[in-house]
């Protein structure tokens, strides 16, 4: 370490401060309970570096949690539609639409595990609303979850209409084909 420099009282201890020293990349922690605040926090930690490569200092942020739902809230989502973001444990830190009873809950058992960052899932599962969406999990950053989720009977209302239409046509090709058949045999 620097000379001057002090660890951060009580950081030390948390994986996401360790990773920061280890490593220039943004850390980011898990969902915690703020020490000072007693509000959901996410943390967030990043490193910097001299030209020699010794470490300079340590930037860290609480980002409460309340942010992130508002960021989400404001998000132009089609009616019907949800998202959340997840730790890399899978614990939601924020819903829309919100639902401050899950803040801090893990997963949706059908739910599929954090995306590695360079993967998109896609599943239609039941949101804790009770509502079936298609929904699309990407990493955001390395410890975060991303699901943006649209209304599975509105995502799919389209395909469906183009079902009923195609098979409509086919019948309808199939009744005049038949009507043919018995007026040219008989």
């Amino acid at each position: 370490m620097p000379p001057g420099y002090t660890m951060a009282a009580g950081k030390q201890d948390r994986p996401y401060f360790r990773r920061a020293l280890a490593s220039e990349a943004l850390a980011v922690g898990d969902y915690a309970i703020g020490r000072v605040t007693g509000q959901p926090t996410l943390h967030l930690a990043k490193s910097f570096r001299n030209s020699a490569g010794a470490l300079d200092g340590v930037a860290m942020v609480a980002l409460n949690l309340d942010w992130l739902a508002r960021q989400l809230a404001a998000l132009p989502l089609p009616a019907g539609a949800a998202a959340s973001v997840r730790d890399g444990t899978g614990l939601l830190l924020a819903q829309f639409p919100p639902d401050p009873t899950l803040i801090g809950k893990p997963a949706l058992a059908d739910e599929p595990a954090p995306a590695d960052g360079r993967e998109v899932d896609i599943a239609t599962i039941r949101w804790p609303d009770g509502r079936w969406r298609l929904t699309a999990f990407a990493a955001a950053a390395k410890g975060l979850q991303v699901a943006i989720g649209l209304d599975a009977e509105t995502s799919f209302a389209a395909v469906t209409r183009a079902n009923d239409r195609g098979l409509m046509l086919i019948g309808v090709a199939v009744s005049v084909a038949l009507a043919a058949t018995v007026l040219l045999s008989g």
